[in-house]
């Protein structure tokens, strides 16, 4: 059973090219991937809305059209709003460029190529009771070297982000593409060039304003062909968690 929470802006980065993806996706946006008849999309959408969502804004870039074309101003209730990018921005920039669309503070944060298998609610909760102005979800995975890891102190503030080089085969966790930002967290976004949420933003902010909540649960990215193959088992055992 799914706790559900309300009254958030949920902003999905669906701007990315996808180019690791294109061998074994090359006529479409990474996010409208389809799994079991269905783009990637539906099921984010889906996931939120079971969540409580209420707000939704899609970040688009590349094929801006054939996202809006395909996923419509409504998913089941929920309206869709859309934040379209003339030139690449990043995922910083996209952010940044969305907060005019946000209806809530902070707002919530999804990776467009990401589903995870955990309550936002208890994110949402967790994250609520810290003075922090940026918390990102994090999860165990056994191999960090794909994603790099995130290291946190006692309190739960993120003191480092180890890149994949330096983060061999080891356990650890990982960010898993989910962040909750106040507003003057994106409004510092710097708007006159793309930037990188990942590589830029939260490493300067590391130390100071970061908290990491540490989940139980797992997710999976489409973001290579060997990971998109992994997922249409991943959304069937999602499926039966949430209707649990």
């Amino acid at each position: 059973m799914t706790t559900k929470i309300s009254n958030l802006t949920a902003f999905v980065l669906a701007g990315g090219k996808g180019t690791r993806l294109q061998p074994a996706v090359n006529d479409r946006p990474k996010s409208l991937a389809e799994i079991n008849g269905r783009p990637f999309l539906y099921y984010q959408l889906e996931y939120l809305r079971r969540s409580g969502i209420d707000s939704v804004v899609l970040c688009t870039g590349y094929m801006a059209d054939a996202i809006e074309q395909t996923m419509g101003s409504d998913h089941r209730g929920i309206p869709i709003h859309y934040s379209r990018e003339d030139t690449p921005l990043g995922t910083g920039g996209a952010i940044r460029k969305a907060l005019q669309f946000a209806e809530s503070d902070p707002a919530l944060i999804i990776n467009g190529d990401t589903l995870v298998d955990t309550e936002l609610s208890v994110f949402f909760e967790k994250a609520s009771t810290r003075d922090a102005p940026a918390s990102l979800l994090l999860l165990p995975v056994e191999d960090a070297s794909r994603f790099g890891s995130v290291i946190v102190d006692e309190s739960g503030h993120i003191i480092e982000f180890r890149e994949k080089a330096d983060t061999a085969s080891a356990n650890g966790w990982v960010n898993a593409g989910i962040y909750l930002l106040s507003r003057d967290f994106i409004a510092a976004i710097p708007d006159d060039r793309p930037v990188s949420i990942e590589r830029e933003i939260f490493p300067s902010q590391s130390g100071k304003a970061l908290y990491g909540f540490q989940a139980e649960g797992s997710f999976i990215d489409i973001g290579t062909p060997e990971s998109y193959r992994q997922a249409e088992p991943f959304l069937n055992r999602l499926e039966r968690h949430q209707n649990e």
